[in-house]
């Protein structure tokens, strides 16, 4: 039963997550972000979706800057209520305060709401994956219940260290499968 599996398995890949030095995951981070800016779908991109990293999840701060540098859209999520996260535009990254679970967010009221159809790329944080790209997440169903709500050509990409591959993820009938997932040593393509 997943209910069964799952608990077991976050705290497992949370903890493998959490053994990689901090050194390596700075340098893994920078090389994930640079391979998705390389991505042909990055350089035609006109709005990119990414996440504030929290304790040790690949850090998307290059990504964050190279897209505002690159006069893309930047949308971050803010977990509006506790089963919904509102999109929004960052023109700034002053206009983050901290949010739920202490993550960095936009400011409401210092940021422009954005409609779900607007990403053309979405890259997700996940604590472990499998080969056929189901993801496993934190357990609140956030990112689950976000990611059927966007453009059906919007491009689903994780964020991954090689360290976090599951030969299986348990996968229910709402649970999402990305696209790909970029690791520090290579990209899993669907």
């Amino acid at each position: 039963m997943l209910s069964d599996i799952k608990p077991s398995l976050r705290r497992q890949m949370c903890s493998v997550r959490d053994g990689i030095n901090y050194d390596d995951r700075a340098r893994f981070s920078k090389d994930i972000c640079c391979a998705i800016i390389s991505a042909r779908e990055y350089i035609n991109a006109r709005a990119i979706l990414c996440y504030n990293a929290v304790r040790s999840e690949v850090d998307l701060s290059f990504l964050i800057e190279r897209a505002l540098s690159d006069s893309k859209l930047l949308l971050l999520p803010v977990v509006v209520d506790k089963s919904r996260l509102g999109l929004y535009i960052i023109d700034d990254l002053r206009d983050l305060r901290t949010g739920v679970y202490n993550i960095p967010e936009p400011d409401p009221a210092r940021c422009r709401p954005a409609d779900n159809s607007l990403p053309d790329i979405a890259v997700v944080p996940l604590l472990a994956f499998s080969e056929d790209l189901h993801r496993l997440g934190y357990g609140a169903g956030y990112y689950d219940r976000l990611l059927p709500l966007l453009r059906a050509d919007c491009h689903i990409w994780g964020a991954a260290y090689d360290q976090q591959k599951c030969g299986i993820i348990p996968a229910g009938i709402h649970d999402v499968p990305l696209e790909r997932i970029y690791t520090q040593s290579r990209v899993f393509i669907k």
